[in-house]
């Protein structure tokens, strides 16, 4: 299990959505900027995904766009 916050998963989703949709970019491995507004969190839950789903191996932006497709409608957020 990864714990994180909503807010830096919905933010790594939307990039990884961005950048699956946009056919030049879809095939580029991930790459978090500096420029990116909590890329610390980002660049955590990103490597932990890595780790658990990717066997510590980089990803391109349709992997982890795929993997975040599966994993989000089974979250369930406490109230």
């Amino acid at each position: 299990m990864i714990k994180t916050n909503f807010v830096t998963l919905k933010k790594l989703y939307g990039l990884a959505r961005n950048n699956n949709f946009n056919a030049n970019h879809k095939e580029l491995s991930v790459k978090i900027s500096g420029r990116t507004k909590h890329n610390h969190e980002l660049s955590q839950l990103y490597l932990d995904i890595c780790n658990k789903y990717n066997h510590s191996k980089q990803m391109k932006w349709k992997d982890l766009y795929k993997i975040l497709e599966e994993l989000i409608p089974g979250l369930a957020i406490e109230l």
